[in-house]
C-alpha cells in the first residue's frame, strides 16, 4: 500500500556483475573497444550501483518512504523534484498520499543536486566515500546529476495461489522500475 524500496535489479549489473568489472577497468583506463551499447551498459551499470547503494542505506535507516532533512522530493510518476523550503504536515500529507517520494542520486557530473551538509547530504556521500572511481568515471563519461524516486509504486496488484507451492501475480509498474525489486521485497512476506 505504501509502495517498496525502488532498487535496480541485479539483472542491471549483468551475470555475475560483469557489466560493473567492465565499468571499473574502462574508468581505470585499460579501455577496450566499446560498442555504444555495451558503454550505455556499463555507465547504467555504475550509475545503478551508487543509487543501489544510498537507497540500501535509507532503508536500513528506515527513512526510503519518509522526508529526511535536505532532501529532493520526486513528483510521482515524473522526473521532477524539488527541495522543501519547510518540512510540515502538508509535506507529510504529501508523501502519505504517494503525491511525492524522497529520491536518491543518479550520479553524474554536476553540482549535487542535494546539500552535502544536510542528512540526505551526509548519507549520501557516506554511502559513495569509498566510490570514487565510479563517481568520476561517470562525471567524466559527460552523464549529468539527475534524482530517482526511493519509493516506487505497484499497482493492479493481483495474487492467487493456483496451489500449496505456486502463486501467480500479476502487477503494473511504472516504466524504468523493476519487477525483480519487487518481487524480492514480497519473498521476505511468503513462506515458501
Amino acid at each position: 500500500a505504501q509502495g517498496f524500496p525502488n532498487y535496480f535489479g541485479v539483472q542491471r549489473f549483468g551475470r555475475d556483475q560483469r557489466n560493473l568489472a567492465l565499468a571499473q577497468h574502462y574508468f581505470q583506463g585499460r579501455r577496450k573497444k566499446l560498442s555504444r551499447t555495451q558503454r550505455s551498459l556499463i555507465l547504467s551499470s555504475a550509475r545503478s550501483l551508487l543509487f543501489n547503494l544510498v537507497c540500501a542505506e535509507r532503508v536500513r535507516q528506515h527513512s526510503w518512504n519518509t522526508v529526511t532533512q535536505g532532501d529532493a522530493m520526486m513528483l510521482n510518476g515524473t522526473r521532477s523534484f524539488f527541495i522543501p523550503e519547510q518540512y510540515d504536515d502538508e509535506l507529510d500529507g504529501r508523501l502519505a498520499s504517494l503525491d511525492i517520494h524522497s529520491s536518491g542520486p543518479l550520479w553524474g557530473k554536476g553540482q549535487a543536486l542535494v546539500e552535502e551538509s544536510s542528512d540526505c547530504g551526509q548519507i549520501e556521500s557516506t554511502q559513495l566515500a569509498g566510490y570514487k572511481l565510479l563517481c568520476n568515471g561517470l562525471e567524466n563519461a559527460g552523464l549529468r546529476q539527475e534524482r530517482r524516486a526511493l519509493r516506487a509504486l505497484a499497482t493492479n496488484m493481483l495474487w492467487q495461489w493456483e496451489d500449496d507451492h505456486a502463486l501467480t501475480i500479476s502487477f503494473t509498474l511504472p516504466t524504468g522500475v523493476y519487477a525483480t525489486s519487487l518481487l524480492s521485497e514480497l519473498g521476505e512476506f511468503i513462506d515458501v
